[in-house]
């Protein structure tokens, strides 16, 4: 992993002079398979640094923008082995009777260092933190459980995965900006990475072009960034939700649909329900499908909640003003649920300062 993230910077600097040569990317792309081959989460970049090997002229086919989401998909990976490796010798140590206070900082300190570049990691380091601070009862249970979650793939690759991998990025970029830690390379890669969703996924083209303007201003405004991660998050539970319930709906047609496939959409509707109370009847009908109440579920209703789902994917393109009415929908939705949180206002009156700056009429709902 350390040589495909060391051949990746060779390449970002060859391509930053336009000078990316077919065998250099050839190379990183061997390198790239064999990571793959352990972490098959990073094969889109042995397939796609494969494909500009093999163009006519690599720099034509390979962006920096894209170079430096691969590098950073690495370079994460890299950091979760580190912590993988650190936790399985703690585990060792903590089995055998031979771990000591010290032992648990340092894996803490490793963890903390690894969440600046993967933020997927920083509940993880956020818990031995914790655990190395407060001197509490930390078992072998404790740390086979942080070790599954080390393991896991995290940011890297899959199109709901890199959605997610986008908001945990604009999320740290909020935590150092409080810290008063950020810095101009933060803001590139954050950047970066949404310019490269972008391309995929037009609803983030405003997101991409905002993080540019930031980037290219060497700083960020506050409440910009606060209603950027709101969107964002607003946008991956939508299509998160998009995307398990056309899996649900193909594998009815298939007739392959399971208890254990509806549960897992069930519980992901609920999760975005929670965010977004007028999505709270697809987490209801799953659940009655799930009881049995509904009998089997066919797929015309599969199809009309597959509809209800898409309707709520939000336009993040669309202005600031003319989506403040479904965040104040929000927040009433949730003040019915008895789940408002000084969070969730905090949110909207960044968004709504944000959504004033664009049309004064709205100044009076901001303050």
């Amino acid at each position: 992993a350390m040589n495909l993230t060391q051949a990746l910077k060779g390449l970002m600097q060859s391509r930053t002079m336009n000078a990316l040569k077919p065998a250099e990317v050839q190379h990183a792309a061997g390198l790239a398979r064999g990571v793959a081959a352990a972490a098959p989460q990073l094969a889109p970049i042995a397939e796609k640094l494969a494909a500009a090997a093999n163009a006519a002229d690599p720099n034509a086919a390979l962006t920096f923008d894209a170079l430096l989401c691969m590098f950073v998909d690495a370079e994460q990976h890299e950091e979760r082995q580190r912590v993988e490796l650190a936790l399985k010798a703690l585990l060792e140590k903590q089995r055998a009777g031979e771990a000591t206070a010290e032992d648990l900082r340092r894996a803490a300190a490793l963890a903390r260092q690894a969440a600046e570049k993967d933020p997927a990691l920083a509940g993880l380091a956020g818990q031995l933190t914790a655990a190395a601070e407060g001197g509490a009862s930390f078992g072998s249970g404790d740390l086979v459980n942080l070790l599954k979650e080390a393991e896991a793939p995290g940011g890297a690759g899959g199109e709901a995965a890199r959605g997610s991998r986008l908001s945990n990025a604009l999320k740290a970029l909020q935590r150092k900006k409080e810290r008063g830690e950020l810095n101009l390379e933060d803001i590139r890669r954050t950047a970066a990475l949404a310019r490269e969703r972008a391309s995929e996924d037009p609803h983030l083209a405003d997101v991409a072009a905002k993080l540019t303007a930031m980037e290219h201003a060497g700083d960020v405004a506050p409440d910009a960034l606060t209603a950027l991660t709101a969107n964002v998050e607003d946008l991956e539970n939508a299509r998160a939700l998009v995307d398990a319930l056309s899996a649900l709906l193909e594998k009815k047609r298939a007739g392959t649909l399971s208890d254990g496939d509806l549960r897992a959409a069930e519980d992901l509707a609920r999760e975005a329900a929670r965010k977004d109370p007028s999505l709270q009847h697809i987490a209801n009908a799953l659940l009655d499908a799930l009881r049995g109440r509904a009998g089997s579920l066919s797929a015309g209703a599969l199809e009309a909640l597959l509809d209800d789902a898409r309707a709520h994917v939000p336009e993040a393109a669309a202005p600031r003003p003319s989506r403040m009415a479904d965040v104040l929908r929000k927040l009433l939705g949730k003040q019915a649920a008895g789940d408002l949180s000084a969070d969730d206002i905090r949110k909207a009156a960044a968004l709504a300062r944000e959504a004033a700056a664009e049309d004064p009429a709205l100044r009076g709902l901001a303050d």
